[in-house]
C-alpha cells in the first residue's frame, strides 16, 4: 500500500491523510494465518478527496491503479511499474472535459531508486526524500491501525499523533 500512497501523494501533491477506515478478515486462506487475507481502506485527505485502496490474495487477477478525477482517469493499469502502460482518458469525466485520450511517458527521473543512485553520488537531495516515506508510512499505519482496532483513525500533522476518532 505504501508505493500507491506515494503515488497518490505524489500525483495530487497531498501529504498526509486526515482520516482511514478499514475492513478486513481472513476470507479465504483458512490455514491459521494472523493477518487478512482480503482488505480494503478509504483514506480521506484534507484536499478534499478519498483514496481507496484494496488487496485480496483470493483473486489471482493481479494490481489495477487507476486515478479518477472530476476532469477524467489516469490509468496506470496492471503493471504500474511499466511506464509504457499509462493512459489518461476523459472517461467518467464531467461533460465539458477536454481531456484527450493519450499515453502518456514518465520523466526519467521519476525512477526512484535511478534517482536516489544519482543522490548518493552527488549529495544531492532525492526527489522523495525521507519526508515523503514518513507521509506515506503514516497513511500506511493509519490504514493497518483502523483494521486492527475496528475504529477509525486521524491525525493531526502539527502535533504528529494520530488517534481514534
Amino acid at each position: 500500500m505504501s508505493h500507491y500512497a506515494d503515488a497518490v501523494h505524489h500525483l495530487t501533491g497531498a501529504t498526509y491523510p486526515r482520516s482511514a477506515v478499514s475492513h478486513g478478515g481472513i476470507y479465504v486462506w483458512k490455514d491459521g494465518r494472523e493477518h487478512t487475507d482480503t482488505f480494503r481502506t478509504l483514506l480521506e485527505y484534507p484536499e478534499e478527496f478519498i483514496f481507496d485502496w484494496g488487496m485480496s490474495l483470493g483473486n489471482s487477477a493481479g494490481t489495477h491503479f487507476a486515478v479518477h478525477g472530476t476532469k477524467g482517469t489516469l490509468d496506470v493499469g496492471v503493471q504500474y511499474m511499466r511506464g509504457d502502460r499509462l493512459t489518461i482518458s476523459a472517461a467518467g469525466g464531467g461533460k465539458e472535459s477536454d481531456v484527450e485520450t493519450r499515453k502518456i511517458t514518465p520523466e526519467p527521473k521519476s525512477n526512484h531508486m535511478g534517482n536516489w543512485l544519482e543522490c548518493l553520488r552527488s549529495r544531492q537531495r532525492p526527489i522523495a526524500d525521507i519526508q515523503y516515506g514518513h507521509q506515506h508510512a503514516v497513511a500506511t499505519i493509519m490504514a493497518a491501525t483502523a483494521l486492527e482496532t475496528g475504529r477509525r483513525q486521524k491525525y493531526d500533522p502539527k502535533t504528529r499523533k494520530m488517534y481514534a476518532g
